[in-house]
């Protein structure tokens, strides 16, 4: 008998098979496991954790569309884009420094705040 728990070798083995999807079933028969319920308990708890995957898809071992879970490394983990595409636009070299230029002096026209109380200073002060 081996020494390793039930979630030890659940997890052993889909780190082993990373990349491949298996229902509760087949990693139950697979692992020579008695009660398929363990397995569900395993598979729902892992699915929460970085690193696996489960979603309805195929099995790989009976090739059935079930819920399934996957170990899928970390750095493979989809992430949600959220950056949009963004136009390609040449700018000479000149109109850059024409750009920081103008940047500068908006900068230096703006009015100086004073410090706590938000209102703009007068040069008149």
């Amino acid at each position: 008998m081996s020494s390793r728990t039930v979630p030890e070798r659940i997890n052993e083995f889909l780190v082993r098979c990373a990349g491949r999807a298996y229902c509760d079933h087949c990693i139950q028969e697979r692992l020579g496991l008695r009660w398929r319920q363990q397995v569900q308990l395993v598979t729902a708890t892992l699915a929460v954790t970085s690193g696996y995957h489960r979603s309805s898809a195929i099995c790989s071992t009976c090739a059935e569309s079930k819920q399934v879970i996957a170990y899928v490394a970390a750095s493979q983990i989809a992430k949600p884009m959220l950056k949009l595409p963004m136009p390609v636009v040449e700018i000479s070299k000149a109109e850059r420094r024409r750009s920081r230029s103008m940047v500068r002096q908006i900068v230096a026209a703006k009015p100086q705040l004073r410090h706590g109380d938000g209102e703009q200073q007068s040069s008149g002060e």
